[in-house]
């Protein structure tokens, strides 16, 4: 019940703050930006916010070269689903990973997705960084500091979980404890997860080719946004939009709100403001954005239960093979 009141408190800030948002500005011409919008570029946008997901799943495909490339792309696109009505964006990948492994080797699984997602997220500060220093006149030194930091604790969460010595503490612990129990079972759940984790990390070709196909996948979600923002009528440098778009992707991680409604709109209207960006335009562009990711997430709808039907005989078999 708590679990309930907690995302409907997420539900609520979302929400309060894009009617407060709209509520402060002239929605009538929102609504004119949006539909004066030209439909090539936002038809290209379309395009390339799903090759950025395609890339995605490639990604994913080099932690787990077992599945085969369209399951992982569906289940992208599930995860996708799952980030949309669940709070952060890490609840969508907990359930991504819970639905590959259909019940066979979950700590592989889930240690694979969350990989992925730290080391994405290590590329996704290295472009905001080099953005911030080809646009450092615009933002300033604080906002580098921070994602530098942000940079920093990022590798320390690549190395925490890789490091012998917490392996080797998890497994006296789930030796110790009875493998019938929760516990032990959790234990023992904890030890493969360190011990994938560990060997990921520990392979230099696997995790550079994580972090280098995670930059790919950024600098085509910038694109992206860049294609929607030329539509609506406003060009700004890449550098920019690698920027904006980097500090909205941190933030969103938060279980602030779900699907970053709301904290998005504020963040990308706060910052293009600072740029002389009427509000407008800038919840216009946060909007039809958030619009895209509603289309993303309904195709992940749709694959949730074809993949369900066909997917667990596969990812098992995969998994006994791994």
């Amino acid at each position: 019940m708590r679990r309930f009141g907690l995302i409907a408190l997420q539900y609520g800030v979302g929400i309060g703050l894009l009617a407060w948002l709209l509520s402060t500005s002239d929605v009538e011409t929102i609504i004119d930006i949006m539909a004066a919008g030209e439909p090539l570029w936002l038809g290209a946008a379309v395009v390339v916010f799903f090759l950025a997901h395609f890339i995605n799943a490639a990604k994913l495909r080099i932690l787990i070269p077992e599945l085969p490339f369209s399951t992982l792309y569906g289940f992208t696109l599930v995860g996708l689903y799952y980030s949309m009505v669940l709070p952060g964006q890490l609840g969508g990948d907990a359930v991504k990973a819970v639905k590959m492994a259909r019940g066979a080797g979950l700590a592989r699984f889930l240690s694979a997705v969350f990989f992925d997602k730290v080391a994405g997220l290590a590329a996704l500060l290295l472009v905001t960084i080099v953005g911030l220093l080809v646009e450092f006149d615009r933002f300033g030194i604080v906002l580098s500091v921070v994602l530098l930091a942000a940079l920093g604790a990022t590798a320390l969460a690549i190395a925490l979980p890789a490091s012998r010595r917490v392996e080797r503490f998890i497994g006296r612990v789930a030796a110790s404890r009875p493998q019938g129990s929760r516990f032990g079972r959790l234990a023992q759940g904890a030890a493969r997860f360190a011990e994938v984790w560990r060997r990921y990390s520990h392979e230099p070709w696997t995790l550079s080719l994580s972090v280098a196909a995670g930059v790919v996948f950024q600098l085509t979600s910038i694109g992206c946004v860049s294609l929607i923002a030329h539509g609506l009528g406003l060009s700004l440098s890449y550098a920019v939009w690698a920027v904006v778009i980097g500090v909205v992707s941190v933030l969103v991680l938060l279980p602030i709100t779900v699907a970053g409604l709301g904290l998005r709109e504020a963040t990308i209207v706060g910052l293009l403001g600072t740029m002389g960006v009427p509000a407008e335009k800038g919840l216009a562009i946060s909007l039809t954005f958030f619009g895209f990711f509603l289309l993303g997430a309904l195709a992940g709808a749709v694959c949730d239960p074809l993949l369900g039907r066909r997917g667990s005989g596969t990812t098992q078999n995969a998994s006994r093979r791994r």
